[in-house]
């Protein structure tokens, strides 16, 4: 699935996503899409009041996601609201499998969120006070514990040619930039293999203007 940022340019939402921007339940899997703008029209994705935001699937709470053979270019990712929620990420903003919604309750036993080869490339993705990266933000963890099955996989993807950025005016405890992956709260880990990023540039600043001037080094 192509869509041209001559056609839709702007996905606005408490959870804004490209493909997906809430998914819910026992499983979502996403496989062989593409969200690409263009250099002269970049696409949009930006969340607002907390949300989470990503250029394929911005907020999770499945037990098992799956994402594969991805593509995002040309995109302008954002979050706009300091947060402790609302992670934002390249392929995924935020996973908080600990919460199964279909059930209404928090559950520790959990599956894995696995992303693999995935593409994000001329991408823009930027956060207000919370994790920011360039694959997958972060899993929140469960509420209810820790999760002893949980893993979040991440095979094969590649960053190029992009900006990660994260501005934390308030010093707040959320804080952390990647190129790959932020952060996996009370999980049993994380595995990351085979992933490269190429040509790009990460920053972590209070001040907006101090990452701008970073970029223009």
């Amino acid at each position: 699935w192509i869509v041209p940022g001559s056609i839709k340019k702007n996905y606005d939402g408490q959870e804004a996503g490209g493909i997906v921007g809430q998914a819910t339940g026992i499983s979502v899997e996403i496989e062989d899409c593409k969200v690409i703008g263009s250099n002269e029209k970049p696409i949009l994705i930006k969340a607002y009041n907390g949300g989470a935001s990503s250029g394929i699937l911005a907020y999770t709470s499945c037990k098992n996601t799956i994402i594969k053979n991805c593509k995002i270019q040309y995109l302008n990712i954002k979050n706009e609201k300091s947060t402790s929620n609302g992670k934002t990420g390249g392929i995924i903003g935020e996973s908080d499998q600990g919460y199964i919604a279909c059930q209404g309750s928090y559950n520790t036993k959990r599956e894995n969120t696995t992303i693999l080869n995935c593409l994000v490339e001329d991408c823009n993705i930027t956060s207000v006070g919370t994790e920011c990266a360039g694959i997958f933000g972060a899993t929140n963890g469960s509420y209810g514990g820790i999760s002893e099955d949980y893993v979040a996989n991440i095979q094969d993807c590649i960053v190029k040619n992009s900006y990660v950025a994260e501005y934390n005016p308030n010093n707040g405890s959320y804080n952390s930039v990647s190129g790959i992956y932020c952060a996996g709260y009370q999980s049993k880990g994380s595995i990351i293999k085979h992933c490269n990023v190429e040509n790009c540039k990460t920053c972590f600043e209070g001040d907006l203007t101090k990452c701008n001037e970073y970029v223009e080094e």
